[in-house]
């Protein structure tokens, strides 16, 4: 998983107004010992993403994830199935 501050382009499929800064969580479904920040800033960038500034990456278990809310869940669950999603948050969250 990456974490991400982000702004927001006109074509966001997230539908939030451009020019606006949000974080983004970027699920990578890959088991290698090697973080692929170009990835990750694809995967951003293809979802309507700009000015994407990493703060944090780390692996996280099923485990992990269980105790979080149904999105994350979902998102960890579509990267373990295609190989990657993401989520964007509204400001303040």
């Amino acid at each position: 998983m990456y974490r991400a501050q982000a702004t927001a382009a006109e074509n966001n499929i997230a539908g939030f107004p451009a020019g606006n800064r949000h974080t983004l969580l970027i699920f990578i479904g890959d088991y290698s010992n090697q973080y692929d920040w170009q990835r990750a800033e694809r995967i951003a960038s293809d979802q309507g993403w700009l000015d994407i500034d990493f703060d944090k990456a780390g692996r996280i278990s099923m485990e992990q994830v269980a105790t979080q809310d149904a999105t994350i869940r979902e998102r960890y669950a579509e990267a373990c199935e295609s190989g990657e999603s993401m989520v964007a948050f509204a400001s303040g969250e």
